[in-house]
Formats: structure tokens, sequence, C-alpha cells
């Protein structure tokens, strides 16, 4: 039931997810973050089963921030996706598969902003914006009619609430609140919350 949104903007990318923690019918909080840096211009946001979703993105990181100790550089936001996407894929195939679905969101200095697709199954697509959950039934039109290349951070936002209140009119379960970060060149912003 997680709502996973990335999209590009003119010089950044923006990563949001519900804050909702619930489990079958009970919902426990509403203050849940959803995001892990991978770098100091990477980050995602990921969905499913707590622990799951918990060591995975804990294992990505480290693994992330191990190479730079190693190595003594980053990662490029494409290397990191398509990291994340071979680990998902070679857990797949072992007994200790993960049920994580994931946007990833970053911006290099050569490539710009970049938003990653990455599913439970290690499909990996590089968009424009992304969608994840039962949330993708209703915003991919919303996106597909409002987003342009060229979004400044005051029309992200604009477009984060028309997502919020198009998913509050039309779906099922209840996403009072939501929290986003803008990515870009310089790094990460701190975290920002909507609520309707």
């Amino acid at each position: 039931m997680d709502a996973l949104i990335g999209f590009v903007g003119a010089d950044f990318v923006v990563v949001a997810a519900d804050c909702s923690s619930r489990r079958s019918i009970l919902t426990y909080t509403h203050d849940h973050d959803r995001f892990t840096k991978l770098s100091t211009n990477c980050g995602l946001v990921g969905g499913g089963e707590d622990g799951d979703r918990t060591q995975f993105c804990e294992y990505v990181a480290k693994n992330v921030a191990l190479y730079k100790m190693r190595n003594g550089y980053e990662l490029s936001v494409n290397a990191i996706a398509n990291y994340t996407r071979r680990s998902i894929a070679e857990y797949l195939r072992s007994r200790t598969a993960y049920a994580v679905n994931m946007v990833i969101g970053g911006c290099d200095m050569e490539s710009g902003p970049a938003v990653f697709y990455l599913d439970y199954l290690g499909a990996l697509s590089k968009q424009k914006y992304a969608v994840q959950g039962y949330a993708s039934n209703f915003l991919y039109g919303l996106f597909d009619q409002h987003h342009k290349d060229d979004l400044t951070r005051e029309e992200a936002r604009e477009l984060l609430k028309q997502c919020m209140a198009e998913l509050k009119k039309r779906f099922l379960v209840s996403m009072p609140r939501f929290c986003f970060r803008f990515i870009d060149v310089n790094g990460i912003s701190d975290p920002e919350f909507l609520e309707i």
C-alpha cells in the first residue's frame, strides 16, 4: 500500500513517499520516513515489508559508502541504480529474496538529474517520473498531463499537492501525509512534509 514518487525537474530530482506505516488493516503511524541516503547527491524511497525494506536499503547504502572508502570517489547515480538492481536480482535468485520496490533519484554534475524505477523483480527503468504502488493507477495520468522538463521547485511542490489531492479523492486508502526531498548537485535537502 506504499506510495513512492520520483520525478525530474529543471536541475533537480524530487523523491517522495507516504508517511503511513501500516500492516493488514491497521495503520500504526503517520510519521514514517521511507528515504535512504545513498550518496551526497543520490537517495531512494523504498516500499514493501518494513523488515525487507530497512535491511535491503541499509545494505545498499553501506556498500555504496564502502565503495567510496575503498576507491576515493562516489559512484554515479546511474552506477548506484545498476548496482542496486544487480543486488536485488541476486537476492531474488537466493533463499533470501527481498520484496522491496524502489524509486531512486539523484543528480550528477555530468549527466544531470535522473530518476529510476526499480521493482522487487529487478526491473530497472530510467524515467522522467516514476510511481510505485497502487498510487500509480491514479498518478501516471496526472504526470502525463502536468509534468514538464523545466519544472521549478515551486511547481514541483504544486505537482505533489495535486498528487495528494488526487489520491485523497480517488484512492480507498488514506495517505494524509507525504515526506519529500529535493536532490541536486549540491546535495539532498532536508525533508519537507505535505498534509492534506
